[in-house]
């Protein structure tokens, strides 16, 4: 369901409560007002907690291609640094930070190389130990980022519930209404009724 659907059921249910408000004494504000009530904060608790959870799932995701883009980089910059010292036999190849399985395979292959040449080459142990470092921040924010989306999707499928318990009380209120006042009824007709949700298509 989209948001412009969220937004039709929030301002219907607060039609439906104005109704219930203006005619508290009619039989059918008395049983259904607490339930449009509790359909309206439950919509409202879900939508935002959700929206929050898809912040910040996002932001995580942000950092988490940072990671691997730094690492990306130093990878490309010891290359570079190999090169100029006419080192033989290293991993030579450009990879880019989006593909990271890749990217940890080439650098774990790189700190190798260093490592066994910490004897020939004076900056070999300080570019291992920092390729490493970046590649445990890469693992590190790959984890959170997995962890935000799992909540966001917990809180989406709140927020679907949120939708169908709203979406079936409105249709319980405007069924009772349609019953009981008919959909001529100016008081029916001025509440502004999703078109989808007990739909008054071949009702007399």
């Amino acid at each position: 369901m989209s948001y412009a659907n969220i937004f039709e059921l929030t301002r219907c249910l607060d039609d439906c409560l104005e109704y219930c408000q203006q005619y508290p004494e009619r039989e059918h504000s008395q049983f259904h007002e607490s339930l449009l009530r509790e359909a309206r904060q439950e919509l409202d608790e879900s939508s935002a907690k959700a929206d929050k959870e898809f912040v910040e799932w996002r932001m995580e995701s942000r950092e988490d291609r940072l990671a691997w883009k730094r690492l990306a980089g130093e990878l490309a910059s010891v290359q570079k640094q190999l090169e100029a010292v006419n080192a033989i036999g290293f991993f030579d190849q450009k990879v880019m930070y989006w593909d990271p399985k890749r990217l940890i395979a080439a650098v774990d292959e790189m700190v190798t190389y260093l490592r066994r040449r910490v004897d020939d080459l004076d900056f070999a142990a300080d570019k291992a130990d920092k390729m490493e470092r970046l590649k445990e921040k890469g693992l590190s924010e790959d984890d959170e980022s997995d962890q935000a989306l799992d909540e966001y999707l917990r809180f989406s499928k709140l927020r679907a519930n949120g939708l169908k318990v709203a979406k079936d009380t409105i249709a319980n209120f405007r069924r009772a209404l349609r019953r009981d006042l008919t959909i001529r009824d100016k008081d029916y007709q001025r509440i502004g009724w999703p078109q989808q949700v007990a739909t008054d298509e071949k009702v007399l």
